[in-house]
C-alpha cells in the first residue's frame, strides 16, 4: 500500500469519527454524543459486548488457521479482518437488540431510523456502481467495495432484526 492511499484511508477514518459525533450530537433526544443506559441495559450489553468479543476472537482464529495454512482467500487479508470487526459489531447489535438494551433513553430512535437507511444507501450505491460496470472481482478476488457490502450486510442485518422486535413488542402490548 503506498502512501497515498493510507493517507486517504485515514483522511476517511478521521472525517467518519466527524460525521458520527454530529449525527450522535443530533440523533439525541439531550443532544449529547453519549448514549444513556439504566442499570439492566448496562448489564445486557456487558454480556453483548463479551458474546462480540468471543465472536471477533473465534473469527480471527479461523483466519490465522487459513493463513498457517496457506489457503488462499477470494480477498486481500485487511477485507478478512474487515469482515470480522462487522460481522462482531453485528453479533453485539442484534444481541442488545433483542434484549431491550440497545436504544439509550436518551436515543430518539426516529432520528437514528434515518441516519441507518441514509448510511444503506451509502454504502448500496458504490456497490450497485461496481456491480453495474463488472468490477465486484478483481484478478480473482474480491475488490475494494466489499468493505460497502460488509457494511450493507451488516446495516441490513440490524435493520431486520429492530423490525422484527419491534414488531414482537407490538404484539406483546396488544395482549
Amino acid at each position: 500500500m503506498n502512501i497515498y492511499k493510507s493517507t486517504g484511508i485515514l483522511a476517511g477514518i478521521l472525517l467518519g469519527l466527524i460525521i458520527c459525533f454530529i449525527v450522535f450530537k443530533y440523533a439525541n433526544n439531550n443532544h449529547k454524543v453519549k448514549a444513556e443506559y439504566d442499570e439492566r441495559q448496562q448489564a445486557v450489553r456487558s454480556k453483548g459486548y463479551k458474546a462480540a468479543f468471543y465472536t471477533s476472537m473465534i473469527l480471527e482464529a479461523v483466519l490465522l488457521v487459513l493463513y498457517f495454512g496457506e489457503i488462499p482467500l477470494p480477498l486481500d487479508p485487511y477485507m478478512a479482518n474487515a469482515a470480522v470487526i462487522f460481522i462482531s459489531c453485528t453479533v453485539l447489535a442484534c444481541y442488545t437488540i433483542w434484549n431491550d438494551a440497545y436504544w439509550g433513553l436518551n436515543n430518539n430512535r426516529r432520528k437514528y431510523y434515518i441516519v441507518l437507511a441514509a448510511t444503506m444507501l451509502l454504502n448500496a450505491f458504490p456497490v450497485v456502481m461496481t456491480a453495474i460496470h463488472g468490477g465486484l472481482i478483481e484478478n480473482g478476488k474480491l475488490s475494494a467495495v466489499f468493505i460497502n457490502l460488509l457494511a450493507l450486510v451488516m446495516l441490513a442485518v440490524i435493520g431486520i432484526v429492530m423490525l422484527v422486535r419491534a414488531r414482537l413488542d407490538r404484539n406483546e402490548d396488544m395482549e
